[in-house]
């Protein structure tokens, strides 16, 4: 929304950004769709990036933000992901003030950046 106003550092956020999309255009389901919102609540703005994963395995969603860690460990060939863009994104996060949250139901990845509301 044009109300959207925090007072963050730019490049964080961009990084942290084009990280949640990137993964999640790269993970999500065949043919499904990826998804961006925000919203604001009593923590501040969310922003959430969406997608359908359904081999995501749900008793890992506490791993995702652990260095190195993939959902598919079978995977020798790590292409462009090797583990550590969501830990970065953790780290940048709490420089700037926010929060990261993942979870997973139902098939639905979600991934939510929770940033604090700019007090001018």
């Amino acid at each position: 929304p044009s109300s959207l106003a925090v007072h963050s550092d730019r490049q964080s956020l961009t990084i942290i950004l084009r990280n949640f999309i990137e993964n999640a255009v790269s993970h999500a389901d065949t043919a499904s769709q990826v998804s961006v919102d925000t919203t604001q609540d009593d923590a501040g703005w969310r922003i959430t990036v969406s997608n359908h994963a359904s081999s995501f395995p749900v008793l890992d969603i506490d791993k995702v933000f652990d260095r190195f860690w993939r959902a598919d460990s079978s995977r020798h060939e790590t292409g462009r992901h090797s583990g550590l863009g969501l830990s970065l994104c953790q780290r940048l996060a709490q420089r700037c003030g926010a929060s990261l949250h993942a979870s997973c139901l139902d098939g639905l990845f979600r991934m939510d950046l929770v940033l604090p509301v700019a007090i001018d």
